[in-house]
Formats: structure tokens, C-alpha cells, sequence
């Protein structure tokens, strides 16, 4: 259940609740009344009490009140008081990943299931992305036996854990502790570590690492002329070599340079086009989606690793996807977060906070103006019935 709560972010402001002791000062400093000295002949006189000095205390008292709660409400705009609406620590707050729950087995989703029932206040979310709210993400615990993910597929989508903890972070107070299930996936830690005030209950589930069970696959097309024919040979050397160290799918055509122009649906037909000549590529090639190697890009045919730089023009897209799936982190690698010294000491974690401060603006002007109109009420009262 979340709590409302009105807290100052600046405390140390609050030694200036000593000033409210000024205008008391005055006050009592300005009842001194002067020394009685008895009179004769008047003493049978009825003394009667003046209207106006009993509106004259009442204003003194009024005038008192404002200019203490006029320096009330300044302390309170420098204390910046704000009205927060914080969870309730004694929640316990689960995060679970969508790899999790499509690796995990029904046993532990069972586990996971009993863990949540068994506390009081239990609030389960899922860990999908920075683009909806904590609210949104949130998971039934019934609903986490019915999940079911596809396990035989090693693909899933990119995430970095530590930015989305990061911004849930900032809706929590700092006493806040987060349980965490996810997978050491490298594809779910993409980018960088951010540093996060609440304590984290890792539960991260080891993936074993896998092998590519698709092969590699390219459509290409070599175009060639006569002046590279001896870089023709590197290329089709390189290839060989690939070929027999990696699982390929090469589906590969050669063509001359002189039958380009008469053959422009290449970009329709092939994923990439290895081009080794002098003449300028048609405009609807260059502008197609088709990859284009050129000579330029292929640089050291000669040299032992060019194979590998063969490889990294073709295969870089599904070599890259493919290691981001199956890499493995270790649990150090995930747990270690930056040192939280280095998170700007400015900023405050009160949950929900609405800042108050326009509002005590406000107030003072009221305030102030109703202070200056009353005690110019006094005189202005006199003068009028000096006129009269």
C-alpha cells in the first residue's frame, strides 16, 4: 500500500524556524507600558474601554500571527517541501525478465509461484523495455505458470536490465530492496552499466552456450574485368577456405563487368555483390539495398587473414546476432555496478514527489499582502476620525 507523506528534501533549512522567535520578541517588547501615576479629582471618574484599543490588540495579535506563518511558509520554501506518495518498503517487489520465463522450467516457475504467495505484499512485474510504465509491466502471480515462451528458439530481443532498473529505481524509495530473475544472456545487458541506489536480489539463471545450429547463408554475385583477375583468385581462395572451417549456405554467381548494365535486377536476386572492376556501378545498384563490396573495402588479399576480413563483410550482421543470443556474462560480470558516489548527490529518491513550492509561493505573496493591508488599517482608521 503506498504512503503520503509530506517531506522536506532540504532539512537543514529548518534552522530557520529560529526567526519565528523575532517578531514574539517585538511583540512582548512592545507591551512595556509606562509608569501609572495616581491623580486627584478623577478617581470617581468610570473608566471605560476604548473600541478602538481593543481593535488595536486584535490587530497586533493578527499582524503577529501572519508574520510568523509568513516566515513558517519561507522556511518551508527553502527546505523545499514537497508531498510524496512512496511504496511501501515492506513490499516485496519481484522483476522477472521475458527470458526468464521462456527459459525456465515449470519447476521453477512453480518456486517463483509459491515465494510470491507466501508474502503478504507481493508485486510481480515484467522486465521488457524502458517505453511503458512499472504499472503497465505488471504480472499476475497466477498467470506465471500459464506463461510459456518459446524455448527452442535462441533469439530474444536486446535489453539492457540495468537502464530498465535504473528508471524503476527512481520510483522507489532507497530502503527499497528488488528481486530480480533473469538470464546471463549477453543479448540482455546490451550497453552500458548504470549505477542503481536500491539494493538488488540477483536470481540469474545460467543458459548453457550453444553452437549455431543454422548455417550461414549469403546469395553473391562477383562482378570482374579483366584488370583484377588476379584478386578474382583471392577472393575465390578465401571463399574455399571459409567454406571449409564454417557452415556456409553460399549460393554464388559469376559475372563480368560487361553485363551489368544489361543485368540490373541483380539487387533482386543476390545479398551482396563483390564488385572488381573499373567501371562505375549503375545508379540502381548503388541505390538498392543490396550489400556492395568493393575492391576498396577488401583490402590485403595477400594476407594470411583475409579470409576472416572476407567473412566480417558477408557474415557480420548474422555473426553479430548470433553472438549476442548464446554469449554467456558471468554472474560478476552482471552484479559489479559502478560505485554509487558517482551518482549526482543531488538528486532525491521520495518516490511520486510533487513539489509544493509554487504553491507556498503563493502563499507568502498572500500572505504578505494581507500583513502590509492590515497594518496600515490602523492608521488609516485614525486619520478618518481625525477628519471627522
Amino acid at each position: 500500500m503506498d504512503k503520503l507523506a509530506l517531506t522536506f528534501e532540504l532539512s537543514y533549512y529548518l534552522w530557520g524556524l529560529l526567526t519565528l522567535t523575532i517578531p514574539i520578541a517585538i511583540h512582548l517588547l512592545s507591551k512595556h507600558r509606562g509608569k501609572l501615576v495616581p491623580f486627584a479629582h478623577i478617581a470617581l471618574i468610570k473608566v471605560k474601554n476604548s473600541p478602538q484599543l481593543n481593535q488595536a490588540r486584535l490587530t497586533q495579535w493578527l499582524l503577529l500571527i501572519l508574520r510568523l506563518l509568513m516566515l513558517l511558509v519561507a522556511c518551508a520554501i527553502l527546505a523545499q517541501l514537497v508531498w510524496s506518495k512512496n511504496a511501501d518498503t515492506s513490499a516485496n517487489l519481484v522483476l522477472v525478465s521475458n527470458d526468464w520465463l521462456a527459459q525456465s522450467s515449470d519447476a521453477e516457475k512453480q518456486q517463483l509461484f509459491e515465494d510470491l504467495n507466501s508474502s503478504q505484499n507481493s508485486r510481480l512485474f515484467i522486465i521488457d523495455g524502458l517505453n511503458q510504465s512499472l504499472s503497465q509491466r505488471k504480472l499476475e502471480s497466477k498467470a506465471l505458470l500459464a506463461f510459456q515462451g518459446d524455448t527452442s528458439s535462441t533469439t530474444t530481443p536486446p535489453l539492457n536490465i540495468w537502464a530498465n532498473l535504473a528508471e524503476i529505481s527512481k520510483t522507489l524509495p532507497k530502503a527499497q530492496k528488488i528481486q530480480l530473475y533473469t538470464t546471463n544472456r549477453l543479448n540482455q545487458f546490451t550497453g552500458q552499466k548504470v549505477a542503481i541506489t536500491n539494493p538488488i536480489e540477483w536470481h540469474i539463471k545460467s543458459l548453457p552456450n550453444t553452437l549455431p545450429e543454422t548455417k550461414l547463408t549469403a546469395s553473391l554475385t562477383i562482378v570482374s574485368d579483366a584488370n583484377y583477375q588476379q584478386q578474382l583468385l583471392y577472393v575465390r581462395g578465401a571463399l574455399d577456405a571459409l567454406a571449409t572451417t564454417l557452415p556456409l549456405d553460399l549460393n554464388i554467381e559469376y559475372l563480368d563487368s560487361s553485363l551489368v548494365q544489361e543485368d540490373l535486377d541483380l539487387s533482386q536476386q543476390q545479398s551482396h555483390i563483390i564488385y572488381l572492376a573499373d567501371a562505375p556501378l549503375p545508379t540502381e545498384l548503388v541505390n538498392s539495398a543490396t550489400s556492395i563490396i568493393s575492391s576498396e573495402q577488401l583490402q590485403g588479399y595477400t594476407q594470411a587473414d583475409f579470409p576472416l576480413t572476407l567473412a566480417t563483410k558477408l557474415f557480420a550482421a548474422q555473426t553479430k546476432q548470433w553472438f549476442a543470443d548464446n554469449a554467456r556474462l558471468s554472474n560478476q560480470q552482471i552484479t559489479e555496478l559502478p560505485n554509487l558516489d558517482l551518482v549526482n548527490q543531488q538528486q532525491t529518491n521520495t518516490g511520486n514527489a510533487q513539489s509544493l513550492h509554487l504553491w507556498l509561493i503563493l502563499i507568502l505573496v498572500i500572505l504578505f499582502m494581507t500583513e502590509r493591508l492590515l497594518s496600515e488599517w490602523p492608521n488609516k482608521h485614525s486619520r478618518q476620525v481625525e477628519g471627522n
